[in-house]
């Protein structure tokens, strides 16, 4: 370890307290978010206001002065009541607004608050109070206003235990500087953090019975396009897909391990079909459903063929789990407990003893080891009686720990240090965090909650024990040693804060320990245990080289690219280099020698495999699995965090905002983990189906020169020979080099059949069909290249297969046919578009720096983007029962009124006005959070996307308004609105994009599946720099080259959210639209939907487009419109019509159009307008939009009937077929 790296336990006590503080912040971002879904359904802007009033205090940014200067809970309450704003009861808020007499008012709107603070309070209480007193809101939506006032105070809540939390932590100097007001041992810090964690618990569970209410309410409620989010803040895809996968992955690994220990059954048939799911919980669980059908028929059919029983499993994580990747290992617990319970039987004393195995053997003399000491020393007697679920916690821990290595030690310890210690605080049936200072006022006894110490310290044995010396990093041994030291601290530290008769009892347990520790590493287990993770490491050391293990493994198991693993550390270090971390000093020349000195890790030269003779500068042990990238990364920031001996006010700032435990670059790895791991089957199983569909095709066209075609197409599906009865025997009784030889005779779909039947019985024989299903593929590659090059097909069908062709081709190479080449072609090109290095930068990086090796050049500083898609729609217009007329209520200081928002854009049009552009059109560009913001047509009313570090704090949005509601919170204009967010990666595909550009459309698209989102962006890419031209000519490829030479730029998001890739398209700020770039738009969607990897896409145009368009034929312009639910005695529907007739025949006159007509839909909406003429569709629309708004009502009947429009939805429209 380097001589300036910092105590293990230091690394771990700070580690744990970001944990916490994470955890809490994941539950105020959640909080809001489900706040901002109420208020829009409450319709009620203004109820905004709080939540924008406590963004500058809920992380940090505020913290110095006041937090530093905080003694106890008493300040902690004052601070917190001027932080959050309460939202009004009923009852207060209707007094209210029924007191006229401002001094009658004080008793609800303290003088001494700031002005800013009372406005937004007196607001606030006059609406709800209007709404409230005139019964404006239905009962549901009564229900949802007293969700929104309880959930303030939950955030109250947990803003205070933050607020202990950190103080604590300030106390006990856990980043060396502190506070000198009074000190707090770290053992004690950790029960404190306990007892916030037991608060957790409980906060969670409110939210889960709120997000129910309000999923309900939407469930049950009018159908609306779009929807709010009620699961989670934010849409997570591609993580619960990932988390799903691995799930089945973690119990093959498992099985796979235990018949390493010489397991005397075939343990294939304990395979189950897992269901992965997460839940507002603090624990992992796992239920089993048994096929007692099938098993029920087994036992009375004597004699008859058995009938498969296929047993499903359900595995539910925490609430925690998708967001956080360093806790995810904790995935492979749960799944151990169930493949225990079916193999050993709940490891009862029968069960146990039918087993001969090392591995049975271990828990038994554990288990013998347990009662030989409980029967000697009476302190331990009561746990005796736990020992069998004891044993299986402990044999779950040591079966996942051998799957995922050290990552599930930081994980376990995380989830499960001083787990039950809350009862250290526990007055009365309560847990209170101030008890902390008054521990050995305690009565609580320790020695009843002891699993804990127990699990961690045999679970750090085991990790230790089970990896051979060299394959354990001193990063690994950092964590190891300090969690056993953190561990061992805290219970001596228990041992001398109690009572004397409890001294004893704390020093049988340790005793205790040591002896099993003893015994597990003496263990022939963890040898056996050793041997198969080296194995399994080295399976895919090289990929393509055959002197390395058996590949025996499945494809799960392989370790990271070397070429991504050297590209997220080159990453690491850009992140580092920065003012306020260790590294940010050195020049790129001195930053080897710098990271040797500073973590405890050492840069090698490492090489690269099929290309002999080229090495990477990479720390041999760094990244090397998915699971070590995040808690790797946790560890190497504490470093920097101890290195910095970090004051109060730098504290509270990264520990809220440049703490990403591993998030960024974990799903940078997941985009090409995913694809790595799929196998051929997958792409044999899709080429198949494309391959038959074009020789069904070819058959029946007429002509005899198809034939040939249709004949070439369907023997490589169907086989020849007598190896068209090509099954599993054949399989396992033939060489591969034999099968190879024969691979044309061989079908395809029976090459399919085959996987099914290997997968769960012949494992170890994947591999080998694997490679077979790989030489099919390339088989199917050469007959297609032959076939284009000897002009053999007709021009659709030419383009058509070579969209296939440039799929076969990304895995492998068409001139040379060597699957090596094309991976490294892969990786260096997309890790290449994703750190933003160009050719010439490589090479002026390389004049510079004489003694580089490949590719050991900086990329960019990588930023997550978050993409919000924003739905507005208009608020009640409620009728004032104290009798002023509707002119004066919106005239009054407390409507919160959006009216023109929308109009003044189109009225604008930013698009064309320097001024305003850069505000991102309805949205402000936020300088502190990097977003740009555009108006669209469509679903969603805008689209903004935001520069992030994960976990994304992005306050509210804010709402283009006048220079004097800029400066005052209480005078800020919010639309009702929600948001859908989700987290993507960015990657250029045409031109280089810059804030200055002209977006003016979005398309978003669903892919078959997940892990084709790199090949299909890789084709993208080779569209345009690869000079074979077989490769060019498919559709999709044909039209990215043909955008290029428009000018327009494609700016590629790859998102987890409902889709897989967003795509920006832009114009540059001196190139003027034209209509000719929106039919490149719809040319390129029909081009990419028809693309067989492809499912659905979408369209979202930027209102400038209606500029283009309006002029001709070949596009109309509608309008759906939903009119706000009537709840007042005003005009009836018709007579609603009929205005909007008016106002469409004056528009019509204004702007020389030919046609407008609105017709009633019996769905969602309630109207469309369509719009038809050769000139002025966008300002009809942009009138029109003003108009039913009321901006131009002459009376209060149009008024009222006007702003009941609750949301308009905008679509530019192609004519494709037309009677004229």
């Amino acid at each position: 370890m380097s001589s300036n790296s910092p105590k293990p336990e230091d690394a771990l006590y700070l580690l744990s307290f970001l944990d916490v503080v994470d955890r809490l912040d994941i539950l105020l971002l959640e909080i809001r978010h489900l706040q901002q879904n109420i208020i829009h359904s409450l319709r009620a802007p203004a109820l905004y206001l709080p939540l924008r009033y406590e963004e500058p205090y809920l992380f940090g940014q505020d913290w110095h002065e006041t937090v530093t200067h905080s003694k106890d809970s008493t300040d902690d309450i004052r601070l917190l009541k001027d932080w959050i704003i309460r939202y009004p009861t009923p009852d207060l808020a209707m007094r209210f607004y029924n007191t006229q007499n401002e001094k009658e008012n004080s008793e609800y709107i303290r003088e001494e608050e700031n002005v800013e603070k009372s406005e937004i309070k007196a607001r606030v209480h006059h609406i709800v109070g209007m709404i409230w007193a005139g019964d404006n809101w239905a009962r549901q939506q009564r229900r949802q206003y007293h969700a929104l006032y309880a959930l303030q105070i939950l955030k109250q809540q947990i803003m205070r235990d933050k607020l202990a939390l950190s103080r604590s932590a300030l106390q006990a100097r856990l980043t060396k500087e502190g506070v000198n007001r009074g000190s707090l041992d770290k053992s004690a810090f950790m029960i404190l953090r306990q007892g916030v964690l037991h608060h957790i618990a409980r906060y969670v569970s409110i939210l889960k019975n709120h997000k129910q209410q309000m999923a309900e309410s939407i469930e049950f409620g009018i159908d609306r396009n779009p929807a709010p989010s009620t699961v989670r803040r934010r849409d997570l895809g591609i993580f619960m897909d990932f988390l799903a996968n691995r799930s089945n992955d973690i119990q093959r690994d498992i099985l796979h391990l235990l018949t390493h220990f010489d397991q005397p059954e075939d343990m294939n048939k304990h395979t189950m079909l897992l269901f992965h799911g997460w839940s507002h919980d603090e624990r992992v669980s796992n239920v089993q459903m048994f096929d007692k059908v099938n098993q029920l028929f087994n036992e009375t059919h004597v004699g008859e063929k058995k009938r498969k029983q296929q047993h499903v499993g359900y595995v539910n994580t925490s609430f925690w789990t998708p967001d956080r990747p360093d806790l995810q290992p904790i995935i492979a617990n749960p799944i151990a407990k169930t493949i225990i319970n079916n193999v050993f039987q709940e490891l009862d004393d029968v069960a146990l003893s039918d087993h001969s195995d090392d591995f049975t053997g271990l828990l038994v003399k554990i288990k013998r080891e347990l009662s030989e000491w409980a029967a000697q020393h009476s302190e331990i007697q009561a746990f005796r009686e736990k020992s069998t679920h004891f044993i299986r916690e402990i044999a779950s821990d040591f079966l996942a720990a051998s799957v995922k290595g050290t990552s599930y030690l930081y994980a376990l310890y995380l989830l499960r240090i001083g787990d039950g210690l809350e009862n250290q605080l526990d007055v009365g049936g309560t847990v209170k965090l101030d008890m902390v200072e008054a521990l050995e006022q305690g009565t609580a006894p320790f020695d009843e909650q002891i699993a804990w110490y127990l699990r961690l310290r045999l679970t750090a044995s085991w990790v230790r024990a089970s990896n051979k010396a060299e394959e354990v990093s001193e990063l690994d041994e950092m964590l190891i040693n300090g969690v056993e030291t953190v561990t061992q601290n805290l219970l001596d530290f228990l041992i001398d804060h109690k009572q004397q008769n409890r001294i004893s009892t704390g020093v049988v347990w340790i005793e205790l320990c040591n002896s099993l520790v003893t015994i597990i590493s003496k263990s022939s287990v963890t040898k056996k245990t050793s041997k198969w993770r080296y194995e399994r490491g080295r399976d895919y050391w090289f990929e393509g080289c055959k002197k390395e293990g058996k590949k025996q493994f499945p494809r799960s198991t392989r370790r990271l690219n070397i070429r991504l693993q050297n590209f997220l550390f080159r990453e690491l270090l850009v992140q580092k280099r920065v003012a306020n971390k260790p590294l940010g000093r050195y020049q790129e020349h001195q930053l080897e020698e710098a990271f040797n000195e500073l973590y405890p890790l050492e840069i090698e030269a490492v090489p690269i495999p099929n290309a002999p003779g080229n090495f990477l500068r990479h720390p041999k042990h760094l990244f090397r699995h998915m699971y070590d990238i995040p808690y790797q990364s946790s560890l190497l920031r504490s470093i920097d965090m101890l290195h910095h001996a970090l004051n109060p006010k730098a504290l509270f700032y990264e520990m809220h905002w440049d703490v990403e435990l591993g998030r960024g670059l974990f799903a940078l790895a997941l985009e090409f983990y995913a694809r790595e791991i799929e196998s051929p089957e997958h792409r044999l199983s899709l080429c198949i189906n494309q391959v038959v569909f074009l020789y069904f095709s070819l058959s029946q066209k007429s002509g005899k020169g198809n034939m040939p075609l249709a004949n070439i197409l369907e023997n490589w599906v169907r086989g020849s020979g007598y190896e068209r009865d090509f099954n599993k025997k054949v399989f396992l009784r033939d060489s591969y080099m034999r099968l190879c030889d024969r691979i044309d005779d061989i079908s395809a779909t029976k090459i399919n059949t085959v996987f099914s039947e290997i997968r769960k019985h012949e494992s170890h024989n994947m591999r080998k069909l694997e490679q077979l299903a790989g030489r099919k593929l390339q088989r199917l590659l050469d007959i297609l290249l032959d076939l284009t090059k000897d002009n053999m097909l007709d021009e659709k069908t030419d383009v058509l297969l070579t969209a296939l062709i440039q799929f076969l081709s990304i895995r492998r190479n068409p001139k040379q046919h060597a699957r090596g080449q094309a991976k490294a072609g892969f990786y260096n090109e997309m890790l290449h578009a994703f750190g933003d290095i160009s050719p010439d930068k490589k090479k002026e990086f390389q004049t510079v720096n004489k003694g580089a090796l490949l590719d050991c050049f900086l990329p960019k500083r990588m930023y997550s983007v978050m993409i919000h898609r924003h739905s507005i729609t208009n608020y009640y217009p409620v009728p004032d029962p104290m009798g002023r007329t509707l002119q004066q209520k919106l005239k009054s200081p407390f409507e919160n009124r959006n009216g023109q928002l929308l109009a003044d854009i189109l009225q604008k049009k930013p698009w064309e006005n320097k001024d305003i552009q850069h505000k991102g059109c309805l949205v402000h560009a936020d300088a502190a959070f990097k977003t740009k913001s555009w108006v669209t047509l469509g679903r969603f009313s805008a689209i903004s996307k935001t520069s992030v570090r994960l976990p994304c704090k992005c306050p509210l949005p804010r709402f283009l308004s006048d220079v004097q509601r800029e400066q005052h919170v209480y005078k800020e204009a919010f639309p009702p609105h929600f948001n859908r967010r989700e987290i993507t990666l960015p990657l250029q595909i045409l031109g280089q994009s810059n804030d200055h550009d002209n977006v003016f459309a979005l398309l978003s698209l669903s892919l078959q599946r997940r892990s084709m989102r790199l090949d299909i962006l890789y084709r993208l890419l080779r569209a345009i720099s690869d000079s074979h031209p077989h490769l060019k000519s498919a559709a999709l490829e044909m039209h990215i080259e043909h955008m290029h030479s428009q000018g327009i730029k494609l700016e590629a998001f790859l998102t987890d959210g409902w889709g897989d890739i967003l795509f920006f398209l832009s114009v540059d700020k001196n190139t003027t639209l034209r209509k000719k770039h929106i039919d490149g738009v719809f040319d390129y969607q029909e081009a990419i939907f028809e693309d067989f990897m492809v499912d659905r896409t979408e369209i979202l145009f930027t209102p400038q487009c209606l500029d283009q368009v309006s002029d001709s034929d070949d596009y109309d312009v509608s309008l759906e419109l939903r009119i706000m639910e009537d709840r007042w005695l005003e005009k009836s529907i018709s007579q609603h019509e009929q205005h909007c007739k008016k106002l469409m025949t004056a528009a019509g006159k204004a702007h020389s159009i030919e046609s407008v007509s609105m017709n009633k839909l019996p769905g969602r909406s309630d109207y469309i307008m369509r719009f038809k003429g050769k000139t002025g569709a966008i300002g009809v629309y942009s009138d029109l939009i003003r108009w039913l708004d009321g901006e131009y009502a002459e009376d209060r009947d149009e008024i009222n009937i006007m702003r009941t429009l609750d949301h308009i939805e905008t679509c530019i429209e192609k004519v494709v077929i037309t009677d004229e």
